[in-house]
């Protein structure tokens, strides 16, 4: 394949990941899949719908170039590239900015950038804001339950079959990468 065709193979990529990034945003501007608490889960959702778009569109683009430079292959590999570099992008961000506690410790201190902050007062405002005004057990429990890995008896909370395999997968993950294991056995 000579450049010029390489370049024009490139741009038909990017324009397809431009378009689709672009969508995927623009879905969470609206009321589609508000029902879905879990913003991961609707993030899959819309990555889901945005992945089948622009296949299509690549392959409207295959059908309208007769197959020269841009193959199906090429609208399948668009659509698998836009789907998990938007992935990355999402979890690492949205996601994270909406349950990380190490992201409120820094918006606390940003908040607060004129005085130091002591690790009890982090503390103290950990519980007494992200935990309780914040609802974070409750917001994590209602997580867990839609993931089906815990369930409400009436009483409180149980863990399932399915919640105990995921703890299997943790536990053999912080193995492979040797991280610590005090998340998994508190």
């Amino acid at each position: 394949m000579n450049v010029k065709k390489s370049l024009w193979l490139f741009l038909l990529h990017l324009e397809l990941f431009v378009l689709g990034t672009a969508l995927f945003i623009l879905l969470f501007q609206t009321e589609l899949a508000k029902s879905t608490t879990v913003l991961f889960y609707r993030g899959i959702i819309f990555l889901s719908i945005v992945t089948l778009f622009t296949f299509f569109v690549g392959v409207g683009i295959n059908f309208a170039l007769r197959g020269k430079t841009f193959s199906l292959s090429d609208a399948l590999l668009s659509s698998v590239l836009i789907f998990c570099l938007n992935l990355v992008f999402f979890t690492h961000l949205p996601v994270t900015a909406e349950r990380s506690v190490s992201t409120f410790l820094l918006g606390y201190m940003n908040e607060n950038s004129d005085r130091e902050i002591s690790e009890e007062e982090m503390a103290k405002v950990l519980i007494d804001k992200y935990i309780y005004e914040h609802e974070g057990v409750r917001k994590r429990f209602d997580e867990q339950t839609v993931s089906g890995n815990i369930f409400n008896s009436g009483s409180g909370y149980r863990i399932t079959s399915r919640g105990k395999f995921v703890m299997s997968v943790y536990n053999f993950v912080t193995d492979l990468f040797r991280i610590s294991k005090k998340n998994i056995f508190p």
